[in-house]
């Protein structure tokens, strides 16, 4: 099952590198939460302590990725606060990340050993990455509209971390191995991730793209409205638009 560890792992990378090219092409963080950005700092920082304090290595690639993990997550944070703070829609992300943070710091503390501030650091990064997208998802049901590009960041996210489940399992039954703390908090990531589909349809959250000032009719995944986005209709809409604003700059006598 090593292949679906590396499968998960690529799904991982290409989600961040998604999320930072679509900063960079854009030059914007619209609809970006900055504060689940912050936390997955937190988390691949907490999480491979044992790195930067313990300087320990267990093989190339192992160390190169979480290398390029904690990188990708700091440069999307410090692009998002910084470099185009200006787009950052802040009043729309709004989610109290204290109700993260602390639950899952005292649950780590309860679970690790406290002897073991490496441990303690890696039962918190599990947790909190469990419930670091929360953020994002309640700016989107603020907003109630995601862009393409985020629907596809979320379904990669997801994937990777279903994909480790997976290989958790097979574990067990192969092995007969089993980490509680990693299986619990993967499972639990995976079903916030799956509880947010039918929460985004029933609250109505429309698919849209960066810049674009039409008229959203997809609904979330690309299911269809009644009627079907085109070109055609795009352009009649617009016509419509058009003369009523005219319509409305005559002056009535």
């Amino acid at each position: 099952m090593y292949i679906v560890r590396i499968i998960g792992d690529f799904c991982h990378l290409a989600a961040l590198f998604l999320l930072l090219a679509k900063i960079f092409n854009t030059k914007s963080c619209r609809g970006l939460s900055g504060k689940t950005q912050l936390l997955f700092s937190i988390i691949f920082i907490a999480r491979y302590a044992d790195l930067w304090l313990e300087f320990t290595f267990i093989s190339l690639y192992n160390t190169i990725m979480k290398l390029i993990f904690m990188k990708a997550a700091l440069v999307s944070t410090f692009l998002i606060m910084v470099v185009y703070r200006k787009t950052y829609e802040k009043n729309n992300d709004t989610y109290v990340t204290e109700l993260l943070l602390v639950p899952c710091f005292t649950l780590a503390l309860i679970a690790g050993d406290r002897r073991d501030p490496v441990e303690i650091m890696w039962i918190f990064s599990i947790f909190l990455e469990a419930v670091a997208i929360i953020p994002q998802l309640y700016m989107i049901i603020s907003t109630r509209k995601i862009e393409k590009i985020v629907v596809l960041y979320l379904v990669l996210l997801a994937l990777y971390r279903t994909l480790y489940v997976v290989k958790w399992i097979h574990r067990y039954f192969a092995e007969g191995y089993y980490d509680h703390i990693s299986f619990v908090g993967g499972t639990v990531q995976v079903l916030t991730y799956v509880a947010a589909i039918p929460v985004f349809r029933c609250l109505g959250v429309t698919v849209t793209e960066e810049g674009e000032k039409t008229y959203l009719r997809k609904n979330i995944f690309f299911i269809s409205s009644n009627e079907p986005l085109d070109a055609t209709n795009l352009i009649r809409d617009n016509d419509v638009e058009k003369s009523e604003k005219v319509e409305n700059e005559i002056p009535k006598v």
